[in-house]
């Protein structure tokens, strides 16, 4: 069977910080909306300027989403679809969020702490936790670190 080269996308962008300044060296991950699920297909770093190019996109993925990634924010694009084989697309400039963080308490049925119990987070409609924290001595978990967006906390070890 002859194999056939097909022309890719391109999608570039820009990537500012909370000032509107360049955000130079952000981690950006590519994500395709599959079987109801964001799932990641690629990534790629903003320059020293903040610029952002992603080539070798396939067509036919279904909506896209870029997920922004650094210790000085996070975010997330609004869907968008991959431009034709051949052509490029130019996003809106996005801006790294600060950070959030959701803390909580466990307790057992009966009111006492539920020290080492496992608890995880799964950001958006991603498979399976991103995250899992266990909780300490007085019930006590954190996620910090977090940029905007939907998340789901649940507890991954069941007890009475």
């Amino acid at each position: 069977m002859p194999l056939v080269a097909e022309r890719s996308a391109t999608i570039t962008s820009r990537v500012q910080l909370a000032d509107g300044s360049p955000a130079p060296r952000v981690f950006v991950q590519v994500t395709a909306y599959v079987f109801s699920h964001w799932l990641p297909i690629g990534w790629r770093q903003t320059d020293a300027d903040g610029s952002l190019r992603l080539d070798g996109l396939r067509h036919g993925y279904g909506p896209l989403r870029l997920l922004l990634e650094d210790p000085r924010g996070g975010g997330t694009s609004a869907p968008f679809e991959a431009p034709a084989a051949g052509e490029s697309l130019e996003l809106p400039p996005m801006r790294l969020e600060p950070l959030g963080c959701i803390r909580g308490v466990v307790r057992h049925r009966d009111g006492k702490p539920a020290a080492g119990l496992r608890v995880t987070l799964q950001q958006g409609q991603t498979i399976g936790p991103t995250r899992v924290v266990v909780v300490d001595r007085n019930g006590r978990f954190e996620f910090a670190g977090l940029a905007a967006g939907e998340k789901f906390v649940g507890l991954l070890d069941s007890t009475g």
